[in-house]
């Protein structure tokens, strides 16, 4: 996905008509990919707000919409407590009680 989400930011900033180089990606809050100019701009294509104003000022923003980004499928695992399972929690609990 992440391959998927830089070709997608890349697209944005061309058109955008900017030209820049892949430099960064970040998923840790939320998406952002940066890039940077010839001239050394800094260009962030993200899915979220910034809000230092330090780079409010001097880094140029596009947004990267979330329904642009291929879903991500998650296999969920159910999880369930048998009698036994919560038999035994208990126990545990009595002895260190003691």
């Amino acid at each position: 996905m992440r391959t998927v989400n830089i070709e997608i930011a890349t697209k944005i900033i061309k058109e955008a008509g900017i030209e820049a180089s892949f430099s960064a990606y970040s998923d840790a809050h939320g998406i952002s990919v940066y890039f940077h100019t010839a001239d050394g701009k800094k260009v962030r294509v993200s899915t979220h707000g910034v809000t230092n104003s330090y780079r409010i000022a001097n880094e140029i923003h596009l947004n990267l919409p979330l329904k642009t980004l291929p879903t991500k499928t998650k296999e969920v695992t159910k999880f369930v407590l048998t009698p036994e399972m919560i038999a035994r929690a208990a126990e545990r609990k009595a002895l260190m009680e003691i």
